[in-house]
């Protein structure tokens, strides 16, 4: 219901799991969606081929690679696609509360004058467990929209929708694990 109208758009989620733009793609549907993933990510083999074809941005911090990045999403914004972004920047395995978001998907949304959506996974315990690895159930939680203000500039826009998309998480947080 929090997608109704909601075109391209910029999603954020936070990062707990190797496989949670997996649960992302699934939870958005048939929605079309590229995601951004350091480099690294980018790597030859079976595995490889199954990121590229879940449709990973590889992100590099050079000046040709951030230009070409820097295309690509305006591009897919502008063609209707959406962007995954983990604004956290780094995974945190089964890693409950938000942690600080840096700017960049806020620059884009901003940027393309295209809505954040904030997406917060929070996980149960379910008492399996593999190799060692507790198994937790992922729920990803489609939270409200938040759109950039014409009125206001570019830079008031990133923070605004930055501290937006915080304070959504840190609330679906608290509601989830009864947490202050």
């Amino acid at each position: 219901e929090n997608l109704k109208g909601v075109g391209a758009a910029v999603f954020i989620c936070n990062h707990v799991n190797k496989y949670d733009a997996l649960a992302v793609n699934y939870a958005l549907g048939k929605r079309p969606l590229k995601i951004m993933v350091a480099d690294f990510n980018n790597r030859p083999g079976f595995l490889g081929k199954m990121m590229r074809a879940d449709g990973i941005l590889p992100f590099k911090n050079t000046r040709a690679c951030i230009q070409k990045f820097t295309e690509a999403v305006n591009y897919y914004l502008s063609h209707g696609t959406g962007v995954l972004f983990f604004p956290e920047g780094s995974e945190w395995w089964c890693y409950k509360k938000p942690r600080p978001f840096m700017d960049g998907a806020f620059h884009f949304a901003a940027a393309n004058n295209v809505p954040v959506v904030p997406l917060f996974i929070t996980f149960r315990e379910t008492g399996r467990v593999r190799d060692g690895i507790d198994l937790p159930e992922f729920t990803v939680n489609i939270l409200n929209p938040l759109y950039p203000d014409s009125e206001k500039t570019k830079k008031e826009n990133v923070r605004d929708l930055k501290n937006g998309a915080f304070d959504a998480c840190m609330k679906k947080y608290e509601q989830a694990y009864g947490a202050e």
